[in-house]
């Protein structure tokens, strides 16, 4: 039973060496402390030490472990009673140990975290004063460097957004010329188009100016026409009442041969005259049909010129095609009277001859004796009824 004992607590007691030999070896392992230059150095060995610190704690894991696989291996070989009894014991011993390793562990890094953080401030002040404007220097190079390279984006950003800026001018420039070479090309073609229209106008008042000349020529040709035919009713009229006085002094006197061959004669010339006045009466008919065709065609020239811009134009071309129309009726209905005068002139020369057919008998009654009054009244109703009386058409 002693025995038993006796090689429990050495079992223990060599379990408790190996760890503490373990636990020596783990701290001869971690690398020593330098003094920390900047913050970055100093951040860097607290993640160094923990990482060590992380596996230290690993490895004095890991010894117990071991030592409780070495115990175990014991306690297998002793006895069946003791076994349950050791391993108790040994387990007891091991979390023992354990949980005293985590605190010093934990104490030891808390403490170096503290001394790094004490030391930091002394070992900035404890500096050489050589080596404080070169460390003042390499933040400022850093500083200029940094303010050059913002300064010289900036002026990039600065032109990128003059360039932007430019770009949409231009394409508004470019709207605003599409726009205005649009409104130009309208402006060209409405300028050309007035072009045309005012050649179209300039021709059309040329010919309004030819149709008002020939519309002068005919109101003169018109007048001159009138007066024509004044002069010649007035001639008809006045040789119709020498006829008749003639006719009448005949009447009451008595006829010799010679009146009785100037009456012919007389009656010849008022015939040729007649036929003269036929004549110069077609002419004027003729006349009036050209000025009619010459009527219509300045009145369809004036409903041409109807369409015209200027109302003056128009006005004025209104007011000569009713002085037109008004000259034109004028002049039918005097063509008319001419007509009835002229039938008038016509039943006067039927007038005329009847009553010299009258004279001829009267004065070969009155120059036969009475003994041939019979015969020369057979020869005179022989002739009679022969001659034929001359119609004249109208």
């Amino acid at each position: 039973m002693f025995v038993k004992v006796s090689f429990v607590a050495a079992a223990s007691v060599a379990a408790f060496a190996v760890s503490r030999i373990n636990i020596q070896s783990s701290r001869k392992r971690k690398p020593p402390i330098k003094p920390a230059e900047d913050d970055d150095s100093s951040f860097q060995q607290e993640e160094i030490e923990e990482d060590g610190e992380e596996k230290s704690a690993d490895s004095e894991f890991s010894v117990p472990s071991s030592s409780s696989l070495f115990l175990s291996y014991i306690s297998f070989l002793l006895s069946d009673h003791y076994s349950l009894i050791i391993h108790i014991e040994v387990t007891h011993i091991n979390l023992h140990f354990q949980v005293e390793e985590e605190e010093e562990i934990k104490g030891s890094t808390t403490r170096r975290k503290m001394e790094q953080n004490l030391n930091l401030p002394k070992r900035r002040e404890s500096g050489n004063t050589q080596d404080i404007p070169g460390e003042i220097e390499i933040p400022q190079n850093v500083v200029k460097e940094m303010e050059r390279k913002r300064m010289t984006l900036e002026g990039k950003l600065l032109e990128m957004y003059g360039i932007k800026e430019q770009r949409s001018h231009i394409a508004q420039l470019q709207k605003h010329l599409k726009v205005k070479t649009e409104e130009v090309d309208i402006l060209s073609i409405t300028v050309n188009s007035l072009r045309a229209e005012t050649k179209k106008l300039q021709e059309e008042v040329k010919e309004g100016v030819l149709v008002e000349k020939q519309l002068e020529i005919a109101k003169k040709r018109i007048k001159e026409l009138r007066e024509k035919m004044a002069t010649d009713r007035n001639w008809a009229r006045k040789k119709l009442l020498t006829l008749a006085r003639e006719v009448s002094g005949f009447e009451k006197t008595g006829i010799s041969s010679t009146d009785h061959e100037n009456v012919e004669k007389k009656t010849g010339s008022v015939e040729f005259k007649a036929m003269e006045m036929k004549r110069r009466n077609e002419e004027l008919e003729m006349e009036t049909r050209g000025l009619t065709i010459m009527l219509v065609a300045a009145e369809d020239k004036a409903n041409a010129l109807s369409n015209m811009t200027e109302i003056k134009m128009k006005d004025k071309l209104e007011e000569e095609m009713n002085k037109f129309r008004h000259a034109n009726e004028s002049l039918s209905k005097q063509v008319q009277k001419l007509q009835k005068n002229r039938l008038g002139i016509i039943e006067e020369l039927m007038y005329q001859r009847s009553l010299n057919a009258c004279l001829r008998f009267e004065r070969q009654n009155y120059l036969t004796p009475p003994i041939l009054s019979k015969n020369s009244s057979q020869e005179s109703h022989g002739n009679k009824t022969p001659t034929p009386i001359p119609h004249h058409n109208s």
